[in-house]
């Protein structure tokens, strides 16, 4: 299946990124694919393969741009993504 989707967030560059990825069923229960993570650091620039857990991949593309100091963190958006509290 092929499905672009993009979300914003706010991280450092030693952060890590964890991806989960569901399959969505109309009727019935989602089915969970596996998940992955990866550090901002080593992807900042350029796209990529990520293996999950169960064997399957999603392809990422990051864009990583340096805070400028004084700007205010971003409002949180209405994302179907979830981001894990740390």
């Amino acid at each position: 299946m092929d499905r672009n989707e993009s979300y914003s967030l706010s991280a450092s560059l030693t952060q890590q990124i964890i991806v989960s990825a569901v399959e969505h069923h109309t009727f019935g229960s989602d089915k969970e694919i596996g998940d992955g993570m990866f550090t901002v650091e080593d992807h900042r620039a350029g796209d990529f393969w990520l293996d999950l857990a169960g064997g399957a991949q999603v392809r990422l593309k990051v864009s990583y741009q340096e805070k400028k100091p004084g700007t205010p963190d971003k409002k949180s958006s209405n994302s179907p993504f979830r981001r894990s509290k740390q």
